[in-house]
């Protein structure tokens, strides 16, 4: 997982995915691709920074999983500038031969300032 100090917030994200007319859910896909293109957000796991009984910051752990029918690179693309254009991500890509899909994983870490 990339260990770096994004900070925005998952809210953001999903914003930009809206603005940019993504299909997306967050933690599973639908079992029948009905769009050429879908993303799916999963927050691995979140870690809280505290003290004095107070959370001052969440850090998560997400993976972004662009799922396509055909592997189409201006896909990509836009989700590389327009929805991480400000985050430092991972990527690796496979194809599941099974269900007929091919996946870009992007993943990377947050960070939410929470009110002090």
């Amino acid at each position: 997982m990339v260990n770096n100090m994004n900070i925005i917030k998952v809210e953001d994200i999903v914003k930009r995915l809206k603005e940019n007319k993504f299909e997306f859910a967050f933690g599973t896909y639908k079992d029948k691709l009905d769009k050429d293109v879908y993303v799916v957000i999963e927050i691995e796991n979140t870690d809280n920074i505290s003290a004095d009984n107070k959370i001052y910051m969440s850090i998560r752990d997400i993976n972004l999983y662009l799922i396509q029918k055909y592997k189409e690179t201006n896909e990509e693309t836009k989700i590389e500038e327009y929805i991480l254009k400000d985050i430092i991500w991972e990527s690796e890509e496979f194809e599941n031969e099974d269900e007929g899909i091919y996946i870009v994983k992007y993943s990377f870490a947050i960070t939410e300032l929470k009110g002090g």
